[in-house]
């Protein structure tokens, strides 16, 4: 998926063409970019473009882009991603032996120059499409409805080239006050997800790991105890532990102390931008978008898994003001819909 991003996206595909049968690339750019990506497919028969209203992030329309692709597996893979040598030369061999349905690979981030840090994810990025389904959460794992592989081996890895920051980053982050004001169901998913990003059991079911039992066994005791109920948005200091801890786990492993020691000062940060929406007039309805979104997805909150749906939207849109912005105004739209609709 590309908006704007056409070098990138063009880089990538060459980078791959050897072992790719298909290249099928969901397109929301401007007229000059989309015309460029438009005149490569012509020379790459390869390539299949296919135009998408722009929504700011990917994970609302990946349901979308594995509805049009052709072939049983598929791999997913960022314009700002790379193969190793090793994963590009053995991912044909792999897949036609196996006998899982998905892989996860380890993706090291935010590499630059060539040189990267020793802070990976596992990211379950190679599938067979039929066996995965995304709720349009950002930085989600797909649901996989199969046996899922962990690709162990060293030479098996993506890379992720460089970061998010300034302007583009703060844009970036607008849509968390509608993903990340988080009811206490949410909250547990929520850390226990990223536990298993970091530590991923074979059979990528947290909870039946010795770390995935024991932090969900002390999630549900706190809740029993402190009488806190499943529907009810977290506490300033249960927001206060979810940034501390997702900071903690990225400082060590990035083996960084300098990052271990910004702990509290980046929790503070994180917490006074969440007491900011809170404050706001309409924070009751954003809370309770938020809750359902958290539990059914983006995609299904706003009809994105229907053709008809994208062809609509694109329809309407084309031309306009798109991006995150627009993705907000449809959540709202949706959520105000949904209000009146119970509330008759």
């Amino acid at each position: 998926m590309t908006r704007n991003n056409v070098t990138n996206a063009i880089a990538l595909i060459e980078s791959l063409n050897g072992i790719g049968d298909e290249f099928v690339i969901i397109e929301q750019s401007d007229r000059k970019d989309k015309e460029l990506m438009l005149n490569y497919s012509r020379k790459n028969k390869k390539v299949r473009v296919c135009s998408s209203v722009a929504l700011g992030y990917q994970e609302p329309l990946r349901m979308y882009g594995l509805g049009r692709c052709s072939n049983e597996w598929v791999l997913h893979i960022d314009v700002d991603e790379r193969l190793s040598e090793g994963l590009a030369s053995g991912i044909k061999r792999l897949i036609s032996t196996t006998i899982y349905d998905a892989f996860a690979i380890r993706r090291y981030e935010e590499v630059r120059e060539g040189k990267r840090t020793g802070f990976f994810t596992w990211q379950i990025k190679l599938y067979k499409r039929h066996r995965v389904l995304y709720l349009g959460i950002l930085h989600e794992s797909p649901i996989v409805r199969g046996r899922l592989g962990r690709l162990e081996e060293g030479r098996y890895y993506t890379e992720q080239m460089g970061e998010i920051k300034g302007k583009a980053g703060a844009e970036y982050t607008k849509i968390y006050k509608f993903t990340d004001r988080l009811s206490y169901s949410a909250y547990n998913d929520r850390l226990l997800d990223y536990l298993a990003k970091l530590t991923l059991s074979k059979d990528r079911e947290i909870r039946r790991t010795a770390a995935g039992r024991l932090v969900g066994g002390w999630l549900s005791i706190y809740e029993l105890v402190s009488r806190r109920r499943p529907e009810q948005e977290i506490s300033d200091l249960d927001y206060f532990v979810f940034y501390s801890i997702i900071n903690i786990g990225y400082s060590v492993r990035m083996r960084d102390p300098w990052l271990l020691l910004c702990t509290v000062p980046n929790a503070m940060k994180n917490l006074e931008r969440m007491r900011r929406w809170k404050s706001e007039p309409d924070s009751a309805a954003t809370f309770e978008a938020s809750r359902i979104i958290n539990r059914i997805g983006i995609i299904r909150f706003l009809h994105l898994e229907r053709d008809t749906e994208i062809a609509r939207l694109y329809r309407k849109y084309r031309g306009k003001r798109q991006g995150i912005d627009l993705l907000i105004q449809l959540l709202k739209e949706r959520y105000s819909k949904m209000s009146h609709q119970s509330n008759p």
